[in-house]
């Protein structure tokens, strides 16, 4: 997912920011415009290895454009989704995962990340 604007800042800008600048700024850029992201997706090939995400497929493999998400204004239940985490597992009927191990460790990793920030119990030890 790439947005169609990027909103240049400095180390500096993003070390000294508030814990919740990207949403301030989203909420800020929102309301004078909408703000869009293209959703790109390369296409593998029988031999591309999807066991190990530290190898990279080779440049010339097709890309295509799968979608545009555009973001018009805030959420009106923006307390809920908050509390709704993000499953990297979580999978569309018809779309199957990988055979990628990180996406196993990723949806630990997600889930005590929503724990730590709604300050629930940790229920897999510290990480």
């Amino acid at each position: 997912m790439a947005p169609l604007t990027i909103v240049p800042q400095t180390d500096d800008e993003i070390a000294t920011s508030a814990d919740n600048y990207l949403t301030t700024e989203l909420a800020e850029r929102l309301e004078h415009q909408p703000v869009a992201f293209t959703l790109r997706v390369q296409l593998g090939e029988a031999d591309d290895p999807t066991h190990d995400p530290t190898i990279a497929w080779p440049d010339q493999r097709r890309e295509i454009t799968a979608g545009r998400l555009e973001l018009s204004a805030p959420v009106d239940d923006q307390d809920h989704w908050e509390a709704e985490g993000f499953g990297p597992t979580r999978s569309t009927p018809g779309i199957e995962l990988s055979d990628d191990p990180i996406l196993a460790f990723r949806a630990r990793a997600y889930a005590e990340s929503l724990n730590r920030r709604s300050g629930e119990p940790s229920i897999h030890g510290s990480m």
